[in-house]
């Protein structure tokens, strides 16, 4: 379940500038921990949606520096 979230509209830096905005969003899981991932601002965030977490493949995760390999994603796409 989403939780919460910011959208950036300022680049961490210039190599990702391209990338703006970008969502950074806390998940909690079914089990209880919350995840830190990443989502597209165009997905109309949500508190309270529901989302799975996805894994990047290595070479997309230099488009998100810092956040490991996780994405999240609404349920049943």
């Amino acid at each position: 379940m989403l939780y919460s979230f910011t959208v950036n509209h300022v680049a961490m830096s210039p190599t990702v500038s391209e990338l703006t905005p970008y969502a950074v969003v806390l998940v909690e899981t079914d089990d209880g921990p919350r995840v830190l991932a990443h989502a597209s601002p165009a997905l109309e965030l949500r508190i309270g949606t529901r989302v799975r977490l996805v894994e990047r493949p290595a070479a997309d995760v230099s488009l998100y520096p810092g956040a490991g390999f996780r994405v999240a994603e609404p349920e049943g796409r």
